[in-house]
């Protein structure tokens, strides 16, 4: 019995470890292996691995290591900014925006917070989560220097929740002078999630404030979360179903997709948008925001078309908030490099 036991142990643990190299949330049980948060599994295994070496079996201890081994690289590990080429520098026509992404978990502690961190990183863009409708105008008046736009509800209608009507993006009112036009495009998932599409006097930008349904609902009990668990993951893959074919429908503009996606780096939900990423562009160590007080899961990104340029990630506590918030500078890719000669000059 004890080997059967212990069999069994490593086995589970060997198949949570690579449940995200085998791609199986694409399917929708799948999810509940592979959404296991992976530092979780990392450490499940490592002390399987004591256990079993101390009592000197020695096969299942390095099964167990391979496990902590698996666990450990699935983690987004960051890509640190790729170093620019001597001979290339940032062009003096390049934009560079930063942008910050946030759940605010509707906190007016988030709020007071946030617009410290506003202030001192010289933010661009806000896309919020979690700002519902009793919060609007907090978070208007906190940041009067943005105009925000925002996925609402039928004019001189009490939705039941406000929750589906919780993001909020924010544009830097100094980056509207002029002809400038911003289009909302509202539940492109269905759900949460909605664009808006800015067009300037000479420049152009997309930006997706994402909130992506959780593939577990665990708010009515662990019971109900595994009930109800095929139908919650199917809402969740819909979604991202969604959002990659509106992606697709996109005409050639510059595109920030931003948020709360639910779901780790290396989810099917993330893969089939087919966009990069900005903390493994531009980030440093383990992707880790949720929950802030000891973060054990990704479920918050950035992500851009191929033509955005990632300069800098990085994600910084919010108190208030479940969530750490994300920083990112950014760039239209063909405004960032220029060459240079050996002077160091722009060539003529």
């Amino acid at each position: 019995m004890q080997t059967i036991l212990r069999t069994g142990a490593v086995a589970g643990l060997l198949v949570l470890a690579a449940a995200p190299y085998l791609h199986v949330d694409g399917a929708r049980l799948g999810i509940l292996l592979t959404y296991t948060p992976r530092p979780v599994v990392a450490a499940a295994a490592a002390i399987a691995a004591g256990v079993f070496a101390a009592r000197r079996f020695w096969t299942p201890s390095a099964c167990s290591v391979i496990a902590t081994i698996l666990a450990l690289g699935a983690l987004s590990w960051g890509g640190g900014g790729a170093p620019m080429p001597a001979q290339r520098k940032v062009s003096p026509a390049a934009r560079v925006w930063t942008l910050i992404a946030a759940n605010i978990h509707n906190s007016a502690e988030a709020i007071a917070a946030l617009r410290t961190i506003v202030s001192k990183e010289q933010v661009d863009f806000l896309v919020l989560q979690e700002v519902r409708l009793n919060r609007r105008e907090e978070v208007r008046d906190a940041f009067g220097e943005f105009e925000f736009w925002s996925f609402d509800p039928p004019f001189g209608k009490k939705p039941a929740s406000s929750g589906i009507y919780a993001g909020f993006t924010g544009v830097r009112r100094s980056l509207l002078f002029g002809p400038t036009n911003v289009t909302v495009r509202a539940a492109i998932t269905g759900y949460r999630t909605f664009a808006i599409e800015i067009r300037g006097r000479d420049w152009r930008l997309s930006i997706v404030n994402v909130h992506a349904t959780k593939p577990l609902w665990t708010e009515n009990g662990w019971l109900t979360a595994v009930v109800r668990a095929g139908w919650s993951s199917g809402w969740h893959l819909s979604e991202a179903r969604r959002l990659a074919e509106w992606i697709d429908a996109q005409t050639k503009t510059p595109l920030i997709v931003a948020g709360d996606f639910n779901a780790p780096h290396y989810a099917w939900a993330i893969r089939t948008l087919g966009l990069q990423e900005a903390h493994a562009a531009a980030g440093h160590g383990p992707h880790l925001t949720w929950p802030s007080w000891l973060p054990l899961m990704d479920p918050d990104h950035v992500l851009a078309s191929p033509d955005v340029a990632f300069l800098d990630y990085r994600t910084v506590k919010l108190p208030g908030s479940d969530h750490r918030a994300q920083i990112v500078r950014f760039a239209i890719r063909k405004y960032v490099y220029v060459p240079v000669d050996e002077a160091g000059k722009n060539p003529s």
